[in-house]
């Protein structure tokens, strides 16, 4: 796995299920791109309660 993705995964975001295109335009962005990923999904962790509903979403990054 490209740093990135690793990079990516330990900041909680979820690669399950992506498809491996979208996979291979994650392991390509650069590490201040990443820190922006991770702040934004912290951010939205922190805004929202701790058990939420899902729904079913298919073709794209859903945390």
């Amino acid at each position: 796995m490209a740093r990135s993705l690793e990079n990516l995964a330990s900041s909680g975001i979820s690669l399950d299920g992506i498809p491996d295109e979208q996979k291979a335009v994650l392991a390509g962005l650069s590490d201040s791109e990443i820190e922006i990923l991770a702040s934004v999904k912290s951010r939205l962790d922190t805004a929202t309660p701790d058990v939420q509903a899902h729904e079913d979403v298919h073709g794209g990054i859903f945390w």
